[in-house]
């Protein structure tokens, strides 16, 4: 992106004399545009506001005041002097594949105090906001593969029962497997190809698309898409037909010659079919995890396939056992017709019960995360959160800031101790950047952390181990990740040197942050009673209410700094708002998928249903008997499958809100009236496809169809 100005400015660097500052500087000093302001031993004209400043950092005093100024000026100001404290960044940018080779390069070669910054493992806000919108993202992914694949499997299964008289034909004429199956790899290897070619086309097209919007209208510039989902999606192609048709294949290439004569025998022969439903099942769970890009998250999504079979095979059976002993003498003739449908083939009711049964699952699943837990993402992101972080309040000056704060309309500022504790030793063993591996690690103990003493859980804080201890002396409550990076655990005696004062502490409980809440955070909180008589100073998170300057606060107590972090809040906000209309449209082209999933899984069945429907015509059942009598067994079979998508799917997606996308789980149960219904509507319309002609057709065209 371009640094963009609400006044002045320019391509370039500022012009000799001149800087470019941002609208806080303004509002803190009481400039305006045009004037001058005195920075060093230099005075310089303003001649550019700044707006937008896409390579700023995200650390946290980046979000201080900026001013720009030529670098030839710098050396006038006299700033760069004996003792100050001066840092240099160097931005770098290029396509993924060139930063990941440039970070490994660079890496090895950085001297102490140099480190390697990036937007994902900066600002935790952020990296929160970007890993939960990364899980969101693979999550669709993985359920819209899901689709797919269950619409893949469908129609090949479809295929090779359709083929199955060709194939015996080609066996009586003294073909062999071998030619059998060169003819069978060459139509899926043709079709296959046809549908790659489509996909990628439509696949670019979309990005073509999308890049001309967000440039048009967000001022956005898309890399170019490369070759890699090119191969991805080849990769993903050759995945998904072993995973989806290598089981109906196997059983159409061994279709018996028999068949030709008999269509209702056997089609395969009887060795170990255990190779190929291995290799599928490998294949899907591999596919699981990496189109969701997280071996969490593909876990989940395969438990919650596994709970899905067993509580529909569950659900059919208890139905089946309820028609054989309820529906099957049951006085209405519709009722006891639509019970032996289900009874009449128990494993094609299971087939066609379980492809709807995923085909749904997958738009209710969709729906749930759309209408629930993103809102629930979006509420993470409090409009009222805090904007502003005032720091460096001194012991004597908390309560006169607590009172100038509330006298500018904010209501109740939490003045919250800060002390600046440097670790020296883990269980009596001393500790430096030395002791540790890790880049980040080396940095954490060659710096001071940022300590308090808090009686009670700050908002936003829980204990994932261990007890919180407020008031216990010598406790420590620590905060998971920097547990993690420092390979601490509970129990862990930590000393700390805090202005030359040593303080020995005891790991009792561990801390999850809510770094998106914008509150006052801190790695280390122990007790009164263990740090109350340390250095400290005070800190505290407010909104500022629009209008409200807090200038005059620092000029009545010159040593507070006040940092401005509606920046970052600003960031968080857009990257949400991005990532939501990017699910909203991918979400509807999950959800077309799944329509044509359920479309394909009600023709799947024709065959079988339209048989049924003759045979009860050549029987003597007049076409509104069968049509009432099919469409209520469709209706009962559609509804139980649609009941049991909407079950699996509300716990699937309480699992992943909590678990995987760390949200708080408010959801409605609108997808068990919602799939009963669907699932029972789908049904229906598929068994009305079938049945349109069937009383029409002549008796002896009927006798044909039930022979063959």
């Amino acid at each position: 992106g371009k640094l963009l100005f609400k006044q002045g400015g320019r391509l370039g660097a500022p012009a000799r004399g001149t800087v470019w500052v941002d609208e806080g500087v303004l509002n803190a000093l009481g400039l305006s545009f045009g004037q001058s302001l005195t920075f060093g031993q230099s005075s310089f004209m303003i001649a550019g506001v700044i707006a937008q400043e896409p390579d700023r950092g995200v650390q946290f005093g980046s979000f201080a005041p900026r001013l720009m100024l030529n670098r030839a000026d710098l050396a006038a100001t006299q700033l760069l002097g004996e003792g100050s404290r001066a840092t240099y960044r160097w931005a770098f940018a290029g396509n993924p594949t060139q930063v990941e080779r440039f970070k490994q390069t660079i890496k090895p070669q950085l001297l102490a105090g140099q480190r390697l910054e990036t937007l994902d493992e900066g600002r935790p806000e952020m990296r929160t906001t970007l890993d939960r919108a990364s899980r969101f993202l693979g999550l669709v992914a993985i359920l819209t593969t899901l689709i797919a694949a269950c619409g893949l499997a469908l129609v090949a299964q479809v295929w090779a029962t359709e083929q199955t008289q060709w194939v015996a034909i080609l066996r009586t004429l003294g073909a062999s497997t071998a030619t059998v199956a060169r003819r069978v790899a060459g139509i899926v290897a043709w079709v296959s190809a046809l549908g790659l070619m489509l996909g990628i086309a439509v696949g670019y097209g979309l990005q073509a698309l999308l890049a001309s919007y967000l440039q048009t209208q967000e001022n956005v510039v898309l890399p170019a898409s490369g070759l890699t989902p090119l191969l991805q999606a080849v990769a993903l192609l050759i995945v998904l037909l072993v995973a989806c048709i290598a089981a109906p294949l196997r059983r159409l290439l061994q279709t018996r010659p028999m068949v030709v004569l008999r269509p209702a025998s056997s089609a395969a022969t009887g060795d170990a079919p255990w190779l190929v439903y291995g290799l599928a099942l490998a294949c899907s769970a591999g596919l699981l995890v990496w189109v969701a890009g997280s071996a969490v998250l593909g876990g989940y999504i395969l438990l919650a396939l596994v709970g899905v079979m067993a509580a529909l095979a569950a659900a059919v059976w208890g139905v089946m056992r309820l028609a054989i002993r309820f529906g099957r003498n049951h006085a209405n003739w519709l009722v006891r017709t639509a019970s032996r449908g289900l009874l009449r083939n128990p494993v094609l009711t299971l087939v066609q019960a379980s492809t709807l049964t995923l085909a749904l699952l997958g738009v209710l699943t969709l729906g749930l995360l759309q209408k629930d837990v993103l809102g629930a993402w979006q509420n993470a992101l409090p409009k009222n959160a805090p904007n502003h972080f005032v720091l460096n309040v001194q012991p004597d000056q908390a309560a006169g800031v607590e009172a100038a704060l509330k006298a500018r309309g904010i209501p109740q500022p939490e003045m919250m101790p800060m002390i600046r504790a440097r670790l020296v030793a883990v269980n009596n063993r001393a500790v430096g950047p030395a002791s540790y591996e890790a880049e980040r690690a080396k940095r954490l103990v060659d710096r001071e952390f940022n300590m308090s003493y808090l009686s009670h859980l700050p908002a936003g804080n829980s204990v994932t181990q261990g007890v919180w201890q407020g008031e216990a002396v010598g406790a420590l409550s620590m905060e998971e990740g920097i547990m993690q990076t420092l390979g601490l655990k509970l129990g862990d005696a930590l000393r700390f040197d805090v202005g030359g004062q040593t303080i020995d502490l005891t790991i009792g409980s561990v801390r999850k942050l809510r770094w998106e809440s914008m509150n006052v955070n801190f790695f280390a909180i122990t007790s009164a009673a263990s740090a109350q008589e340390l250095p400290q100073t005070f800190i505290t998170a407010v909104r500022v209410p629009a209008g409200v300057n807090l200038a005059s606060l620092v000029r009545a107590f010159p040593n507070v700094t006040v940092i401005d972090v509606t920046t970052i809040a600003t960031q968080a906000q857009g990257v949400l708002d991005k990532v939501t209309q990017a699910l909203q449209l991918l979400f509807g082209l999950s959800v077309l998928a799944g329509v044509l999933v359920v479309a394909v899984s009600s023709y799947a069945t024709r065959v079988v249903r339209l048989k049924e429907a003759v045979l009860l015509r050549v029987l003597g059942a007049s076409s509104p008997q069968v049509r009432a009598a099919q469409l209520l067994e469709q209706a009962g079979l559609g509804a139980l499958a649609g009941l049991v998508a909407g079950a699996v799917a509300y716990v699937l997606v309480w699992g992943l809100a909590v678990q995987v996308l760390e949200l708080p789980a408010v959801l409605g149960f609108w997808p068990l009236w919602l799939g009963t219904l669907l699932g029972a509507l789908l049904s229906v319309a598929g068994g009305l496809t079938v049945l349109l002609g069937v009383g029409s057709l002549p008796l002896a065209q009927r006798v044909r169809m039930l022979g063959g």
